[in-house]
């Protein structure tokens, strides 16, 4: 349909969305929601030595979203290590 009006089918769908009043249309991934047990989960591989990739991994997330959502389990001390 796109073709036949000669506009783009990004653009369809922007005036599409824009009539029904919703905005904008939606892109990428949604965006990950850390979660208490999630954030255990991060701290506790990280203890165990995981690295960041494997954690990543494991909750199915990229790197880059997991340095973002859960930074203060993957840069804080890790148990034990302080020095007295």
């Amino acid at each position: 349909m796109a073709r036949a009006i000669g506009v783009s089918q990004s653009t369809l769908y922007a005036i599409y969305f824009s009539e029904l009043g919703v905005g904008s249309v939606p892109r990428g991934r949604p965006r990950h929601v850390p979660t208490d047990a999630t954030r255990a989960q991060v701290a506790r591989m990280r203890r165990a030595g995981a690295s960041k990739m494997t954690i990543a991994k494991a909750l199915g997330v990229s790197e880059p979203t997991l340095r973002r959502a859960y930074a203060d389990e993957l840069f804080s001390k890790r148990k034990g290590t302080e020095s007295e």
